[in-house]
């Protein structure tokens, strides 16, 4: 859905690029929605990935699936090398 430009959005979106925070919208005196700029966004949703990422690297420290950075890079290395092949 598109808002048109009435002076009301006009004001909110100014004070989104000005104040660089996201605005609140209520219903019934409680927050119901959030405005925010694309820019906010993408950057939250960036945390949100590497919050993930960091998740799932501490499970698998803790399950036990690691392995020693040499064998790693050894391995790594001997892959690299039989792709050229």
């Amino acid at each position: 859905m598109r808002i048109g430009k009435t002076p009301k959005t006009v004001e909110i979106i100014k004070s989104i690029d000005t104040e660089k925070r996201p605005v609140i919208l209520t219903k019934h005196g409680h927050g119901k929605y959030i405005l925010l700029s694309i820019e906010e966004y993408n950057r939250i949703t960036a945390f949100d990935g590497l919050y993930k990422a960091i998740d799932e690297g501490i499970a698998d420290i803790e399950a036990g699936r690691v392995t020693d950075f040499r064998e790693f890079a050894k391995q790594l290395r001997e892959d690299m090398q039989n792709e050229r092949l």
